[in-house]
């Protein structure tokens, strides 16, 4: 059984490193080398927050992930919440939409509440923001990513501190 099977999510693939056809999808047949990177967005619905249950801690957080987005990516992202404890991936993003999925499941409730310049913060978002030029965990290039953002953070937090900082 495949990780796109098990996870039944027959849609929205994103850096999963499969070859697109000229309409956008991907070739039939062939599994992504990084099934760790080939995250799906439509899941069914499954797990999702809904927008209700969106506590004002998860909305600074959102804002305060943009803010820091356009800062090392030239643009914003939206961030959505998952709270999915079968789910083994702390979160997803996508380049194409600029969307981050946080998966509160794998990473705790508190992790909004932690500062944004924490260690644990930054890792993730270097790390899924990475995936802005390549979907390879494996790869080279994805290793430079993850360096490139972390030069790009200390740049910006010695320049920016304040794009740092948690609002209150």
């Amino acid at each position: 059984v495949t990780e796109v099977t098990r996870m039944e999510s027959p849609s929205a693939v994103i850096s999963s490193n499969v070859p697109l056809n000229l309409r956008g999808a991907m070739t039939p047949g062939i599994e992504p080398r990084d099934v760790g990177v080939a995250v799906y967005f439509k899941r069914n619905g499954k797990a999702m927050v809904m927008a209700k249950e969106i506590t004002p801690q998860m909305q600074r957080r959102e804002r305060s992930i943009s803010r820091l987005a356009k800062a090392l990516l030239g643009h914003g992202v939206t961030v959505r919440w998952a709270a999915d404890v079968t789910w083994r991936f702390s979160g997803a993003y996508d380049r194409v939409l600029r969307e981050l999925v946080i998966n509160l499941g794998a990473l705790s409730n508190r992790w909004p509440s932690e500062p944004l310049c924490s260690e644990n913060v930054l890792r993730f978002l270097i790390h899924e923001f990475a995936h802005e030029w390549e979907g390879d965990h494996l790869s080279y290039d994805y290793q430079q990513a993850c360096c490139k953002l972390g030069a790009r953070c200390t740049a910006l937090a010695l320049e920016h501190p304040d794009l740092f900082q948690d609002e209150e």
